[in-house]
């Protein structure tokens, strides 16, 4: 279709592009990978992918619920795929240790910890931050991703104030400051290519007529991420010894997988989050193995789930990672004709059929 000259002078006046072109801030370009295969499938419908490079993902749950845990994963996927790659961490909770990063095998020296005390700052800084980026030359411009470690933490000018002043009153604009911080950086940060990662807290709301849980930050937060993921977790043990969790993750808000998708990981304290764990429901969901009693039917052979789980890499070769992903695709993806969503919880109670045989 020609293109009207009134229209040609706006998309001049106003750079404007049609949307058969690339748009800056809307495609993702690249994605990065979380480390483990069914959280990538969770945030991207693709145990390959992760979570998007030029868009803000938001990690929340209720106290030791390992968001932070996910959030330093996060940014050592990002630096073990950009090895020139810088990582700007905001903190809030002052928890942050050249320690802990160490223990996780993150290089110090590519990461710059800024710590913050109110919304506002935090705005200001990061706004500050992706103008430097965005000035910065080809050749000093390297991959670079922003954390805030946590939203709900942080405070208001006005709440400080109060404080201060020895008030006990509540910023009843907070929601507005929050939008204002966070709509300063969305779209630049996607034309830039970066990405952002922000943790948040959860709480009861005791208002609904059944409990449920929420994600501090409002509507601000809700409208900005492109995914927010929700944790529950239950203890990990062996035998009594507790060893980590078994962290639930549901899809809060997704722009790229179907939202109140359900995945279960496991987060271990010596190794960190377990790859493959939550492969063997997916497995079986998608028809690649059949389940019978408490073993499974692998290339004609009857074996055990443990002996899986304790070889991984052995049974889940190329080839059947690429059929469980074409599973994934299907059952995950926003906008697939399936209705069915995937639910570990359901796998495990044997309520989900074979979707690829639907």
């Amino acid at each position: 279709m020609a293109v009207p000259s009134f229209m040609k002078s706006y998309m001049k006046d106003s750079k404007a592009v049609l949307a058969e072109e690339e748009l800056n801030s809307g495609v993702v370009k690249d994605w990065i990978d979380s480390g483990c295969y069914i959280f990538n499938a969770l945030l991207s419908a693709d145990i390959f992918k992760g979570f998007a490079s030029n868009k803000i993902t938001c990690i929340a749950g209720e106290k030791a619920t390992g968001k932070s845990w996910y959030c330093l994963q996060a940014v050592k996927a990002f630096l073990d795929k950009h090895e020139d790659g810088m990582v700007v961490y905001y903190d809030s909770e002052s928890t942050l240790s050249k320690q802990m990063l160490d223990q996780r095998g993150i290089p110090s020296d590519r990461v710059v910890v800024d710590e913050v005390i109110t919304i506002e700052e935090f705005g200001t800084k990061v706004k500050q931050l992706l103008d430097n980026y965005a000035e910065a030359t080809k050749e000093e411009k390297v991959p670079l991703m922003v954390v805030l470690d946590s939203l709900g933490q942080l405070t208001t000018e006005a709440e400080a104030e109060n404080v201060a002043k020895g008030k006990n009153t509540r910023d009843m604009q907070k929601q507005q400051v929050i939008k204002k911080a966070l709509r300063v950086c969305t779209v630049q940060a996607g034309k830039l290519d970066v990405p952002i990662f922000i943790t948040a807290h959860t709480y009861k709301d005791i208002m609904s007529f059944i409990p449920q849980d929420v994600v501090a930050g409002g509507e601000a937060l809700q409208y900005a991420a492109s995914s927010i993921i929700m944790l529950t977790k239950a203890k990990d043990k062996q035998g009594t010894e507790l060893v980590g969790n078994i962290i639930t993750c549901k899809a809060y808000k997704s722009r790229f997988t179907k939202e109140g998708t359900k995945v279960k990981t496991r987060l271990r304290f010596d190794t960190g989050l377990d790859r493959y764990y939550g492969m063997l429901e997916l497995a079986e969901a998608a028809g690649v193995w059949k389940k019978i009693g408490n073993r499974y039917e692998v290339d004609g052979k009857m074996t055990f789930g443990k002996t899986i789980e304790e070889n991984p890499k052995e049974y889940f070769t190329d080839d059947v990672l690429n059929k469980i992903n074409e599973y994934v695709k299907l059952t995950f993806n926003y906008g697939t004709s399936s209705s069915k969503t995937f639910d570990t919880e359901e796998i495990e109670s044997n309520e989900i059929g074979d979707l690829l045989e639907d």
